[in-house]
């Protein structure tokens, strides 16, 4: 970011976030180990299923402030900007065994979207440069979605589903910070947990019967 001497500052950020996660379960004994990711019309029983999740989580913010400082220890910071995001999702499912030979389920979404942003910071100077910071916002964004449900059996020889849905949805998001914070001259070194609430963001394709 940079300061001007008006008070005013401009201030760009990216955050990137990457996790990845998998699962495996397997028919008990006497039991059974229902595919409920799968369509329920064509096969119902596994014997063993693998999951894993992929999540891609890339924003772009793009903000101005103005600072007011009450006395030596209390100063806020209002903002607001604009902001760009594409998060993408991913579940693939591998089911064998029973009803199915070597099946995968695998379930797409993707999010790119647009919109404002509106927040405030609030810093506690302790001395030294040294300071307590939280922080708060909120987002509306115009999000295009791209859903994709690709079912296949039979190494793929046989494809149960396949289907696209494309739709825009409003993104409400909400997010919190604290943490703590050292300025030296024109620099400021800050570290802190942040909280994020994305809504509308976890749909996904199904076939309820």
């Amino acid at each position: 970011g940079y300061l001007f001497p008006s008070g005013w500052d401009l201030t760009g950020s990216y955050t990137y976030f990457h996790d990845s996660a998998s699962a495996f379960a397997e028919e008990p004994v006497g039991g059974n180990l229902w595919a409920t990711r799968s369509h329920p019309n064509v096969n119902q029983e596994a014997a063993t299923a693998i999951a894993s999740g992929i999540f891609n989580y890339d924003v772009f913010d793009l903000e101005a402030g103005y600072g007011y400082r009450f006395n030596e220890s209390i100063a806020i910071r209002p903002f607001g900007g604009l902001r760009w995001a594409n998060i993408d999702q991913n579940l693939n499912v591998r089911y064998d065994g029973r009803d199915f030979d070597d099946a995968v389920v695998d379930n797409n979404l993707t999010m790119n979207g647009f919109g404002f942003r509106l927040g405030m910071d609030g810093y506690w100077h302790l001395g030294h440069g040294w300071s307590l910071f939280g922080r708060g916002a909120g987002s509306v964004m115009y999000g295009k979605f791209q859903s994709r449900l690709l079912e296949t059996n039979f190494s793929g020889a046989d494809t149960i589903v396949n289907v696209q849905d494309n739709y825009n949805q409003a993104v409400p998001v909400l997010e919190t910070a604290m943490g703590a914070a050292w300025q030296y001259e024109g620099f400021q070194f800050a570290a802190g947990y942040e909280l994020n609430n994305w809504f509308n963001l976890g749909n996904r394709s199904m076939f309820p019967d």
